[in-house]
């Protein structure tokens, strides 16, 4: 059995890291674009991969995710305090986060 140098083992754990840091990155632009254009089907698939891409790179980073959906579900209350989200529009979210997760 061959042993991978730890050196490269962790070389390669920083560069995967890196990969989905950029692709995180492109994620973005790819939702604010099909925004800009009012793309419904693309702002979804693109939202659908900003979220899946978030999650990945929370696990590379050894995240417990869990701890991400919890983090959400704690936040968007702080955001209708400060006036950044509808109170109805988070009624809608935390019920759907209840139901799914």
């Amino acid at each position: 059995m061959s042993q991978i140098d730890p050196h490269a083992q962790i070389a390669r754990k920083v560069r995967s890291i890196e990969a989905t840091k950029v692709a995180l990155l492109a994620q973005v632009a790819d939702v604010m674009r099909s925004v800009l254009q009012g793309q419904e089907r693309e702002t979804t698939e693109s939202l659908a991969g900003l979220i899946g891409t978030a999650y990945l790179l929370a696990s590379q980073l050894g995240i417990d995710l869990t701890l991400v959906d919890h983090a959400v579900r704690s936040g968007l209350p702080e955001w209708v305090t400060q006036g950044l989200l509808d109170p109805d529009e988070y009624e809608r979210v935390r019920q759907y986060l209840r139901t799914t997760r």
